[in-house]
């Protein structure tokens, strides 16, 4: 894309899911500035990809287009992880894969737990009886998908 306007009339910011075929999702008048912005808040599908480029339309109808820019939204996991607070295991709900990494963190950012643990119906039951009172950061390691929440322990 050229910085000068001179003959231009507008930007088309033109967008693409997965299958190549651009959709217009914006049209911006081309104004002398030097830099323009545009926040696409459309509701996006996790796991997807979108491309997206520019098209520079000139007065006379003849255009250009930018570099495709691509755009990976992650799918999120979702993790379901109980009973919290826990006395002798944790089970922990996951969308189903092979085998998983869990850690246990604690306050002070010490692993006190980290094995690949394998995945069974899509559920990890993770032993917690040697792991002392508190409350610690669970991490769960899933393929590329990371998640963490909050777990606490208490033997009776």
């Amino acid at each position: 894309m050229s910085t000068q306007e001179t003959n231009l009339k507008e930007y088309v910011l033109e967008k693409s899911a997965n299958n190549g075929s651009y959709t217009a999702i914006a049209t911006i008048k081309a104004q002398g500035l030097e830099r323009y912005s545009y926040a696409d808040i459309s509701n996006f599908v996790q796991g997807a990809n979108y491309q997206y480029r520019l098209k520079a339309i000139d007065i006379d109808g003849t255009f250009s287009c930018s570099d495709i820019a691509a755009v990976a939204i992650p799918k999120k996991e979702s993790l379901q992880v109980y009973p919290n607070p826990a006395n002798s295991t944790i089970t922990i709900n996951m969308v189903a894969h092979t085998s998983t990494s869990v850690s246990l963190i604690n306050p002070l950012g010490k692993t006190v737990f980290q094995k690949v643990m394998p995945v069974n119906n899509g559920t990890v039951v993770m032993p917690v009886n040697n792991i002392a009172n508190g409350t610690y950061y669970l991490k769960v390691m899933a393929g590329n998908n990371l998640e963490t929440t909050t777990i606490r322990i208490v033997h009776q």
